[in-house]
């Protein structure tokens, strides 16, 4: 039996864990779907029907490059990481995922996943898989409309991501990389100013090309100039003209 959709639980502090339904990626097109059966008549719509809540332990891979389509996911706790294999057999990352995002876009074209995904800590993600669609009745091609809405507007974020790892300094590279993550949690409803960075220095140092000795270089430099306040993974930001101004964008 599918997992509805439930309140969204609490941290320490009253600080969110999980995304809350309505703030998904996955419910906003999901609710426009209706069941039509047999007879051709419109039934309840899907949200929370098809969608199941499975639960990933940090450093599992949730589908592989090259793997067939099978499902579509949409993060609703913890993250994930994109990344593919260079010759030398070291990973490019490529994307992070972050709550109420989608994951597997990049495979409704060719029907094969472009990229690997692995959680960067413990996670769990809501799932549509096709053939469950197909059985249960929703019109495949109206669907698939819905879902190359949902992947313009990833590409427009992509479009965004790339602009961070092409910029000229580490520390401009940086600044933005940090001011893009607070952003793409403040829309789905988490803490944007102060909040745990899931991925490694060596994954963040591998998506903005740079050396892992830069990034810590660059934290300890942001922490000394009142910037950020960086204790582990947990990061506060102290200063967002003075970050904004050093990534020169307009957050």
């Amino acid at each position: 039996m599918p997992e509805q959709c439930s309140p969204t639980p609490a941290g320490k502090h009253g600080t969110k864990t999980e995304v809350a339904c309505e703030e998904c990626g996955l419910f906003g097109f999901l609710r426009l779907l209706t069941v039509i059966d047999p007879q051709g008549e419109r039934s309840e719509p899907l949200a929370g029907v098809l969608s199941r809540r499975t639960r990933i332990p940090k450093g599992e891979t949730l589908y592989r490059h090259g793997q067939q389509l099978q499902a579509v996911y949409a993060v609703k706790s913890g993250a994930f990481k994109s990344y593919t294999l260079l010759d030398t057999g070291e990973e490019q990352v490529t994307s992070f995922h972050f709550p109420g995002e989608l994951i597997g876009l990049d495979a409704l074209k060719g029907n094969r996943h472009q990229y690997t995904v692995k959680a960067l800590e413990d996670s769990s993600v809501c799932q549509l898989q096709f053939r469950e669609l197909e059985r249960s009745g929703v019109r495949l091609a109206e669907f698939r409309e819905q879902m190359i809405k949902a992947m313009s507007e990833k590409i427009g974020e992509q479009s965004r991501l790339l602009l961070v790892s092409s910029r000229p300094s580490a520390e401009e590279r940086l600044a933005a990389f940090v001011l893009n993550v607070s952003r793409r949690l403040e829309v789905r409803g988490f803490p944007s100013e102060a909040f745990r960075l899931a991925m490694s220095r060596q994954d963040i140092a591998s998506y903005l090309g740079l050396a892992v000795e830069t990034v810590s270089r660059m934290f300890k430099r942001f922490q000394a100039e009142g910037l950020l306040s960086v204790s582990g993974k947990q990061l506060r930001i102290l200063n967002r003209t003075a970050l904004q101004l050093l990534a020169k964008v307009r957050d």
